[in-house]
């Protein structure tokens, strides 16, 4: 079994993070903050973002640590 660090954002991508996580150990993610949408702008999470937290939610992925330190900058979510 791999460690593995997931990098991506669309849509394409979620379902390559939810099988890999099938096989290997994934310790973090790499993915793009919140993007504003909508006539409310409304911040909505990537798809990779959603992933990961269902992966969370389910155990196979550990908790995280959100780190943005700019807020172009991705969101990484890394083993503590």
């Amino acid at each position: 079994m791999l460690k593995i660090i997931f990098a991506g954002t669309p849509e394409c991508a979620a379902p390559a993070l939810e099988a890999i996580a099938k096989r290997h150990r994934v310790v973090g993610v790499l993915t793009n903050p919140p993007a504003s949408q909508g006539r409310h702008r409304e911040l909505v999470p990537s798809p990779v973002m959603q992933a990961a937290q269902k992966l969370i939610d389910n155990g196979t992925l550990p908790p995280i640590r959100r780190s943005s330190r700019r807020r172009k900058s991705p969101t990484r979510f890394v083993r503590p």
